[in-house]
C-alpha cells in the first residue's frame, strides 16, 4: 500500500493502483477476509472515481459484487454487478471505436467474458 502510494503522482497509475488493490482484495478473499478485501476494493472503487480512465473498473465492481454477496448484502452486490455490465459495456463500445488489431480483439475477448460474468451475477 505504501509504494503505490508514494508512485500516486506518476502517469498511468492509476490502472496500477486498482489492479493492486483489487489482486490484494481476492487475496483476502480466498483467506476468508472478507471485510480486508471489502477495504481494498473501496480503495479500488476511489482510484476509479479519481482517475478519468481505469481499465478494470469493471472486473473492481464484479469482485465487489462477489464479497457483498459472500457477507450477505445482495442489493449492494446487485448494484456493483450492474456497475460492470455498464463499465464493461461502455469499454466494449470503445474498443469497437479502435483499431482492429490482434491486440484489441484480445482485450475485446477478456471485456466479453466480464459481461457474461456480469451477467450472470445479476441472475444469481
Amino acid at each position: 500500500e505504501t509504494i503505490v502510494e508514494q508512485n500516486a503522482d506518476q502517469e498511468g497509475i492509476g490502472n496500477l493502483k486498482n489492479l493492486t488493490y483489487n489482486h490484494l482484495a481476492c487475496a483476502y478473499r480466498r483467506l476468508d477476509k472478507l471485510r480486508t478485501a471489502l477495504k481494498y476494493l473501496e480503495m479500488a472503487l476511489q482510484v476509479g472515481q479519481e482517475e478519468p480512465v481505469v481499465e478494470n473498473i469493471a472486473v473492481t465492481h464484479l469482485n465487489m459484487c462477489a464479497v457483498l454477496s459472500q457477507l450477505g448484502n445482495h442489493e449492494r452486490a446487485l448494484d456493483h454487478a450492474q456497475n460492470a455490465v455498464f463499465f464493461c459495456q461502455d469499454q466494449l463500445v470503445s474498443l469497437k471505436l479502435r483499431r482492429n488489431d490482434k491486440q484489441s480483439k484480445a482485450v475485446f475477448l477478456e471485456k466479453i467474458s466480464v459481461l457474461a460474468i456480469a451477467y450472470h451475477n445479476m441472475g444469481v
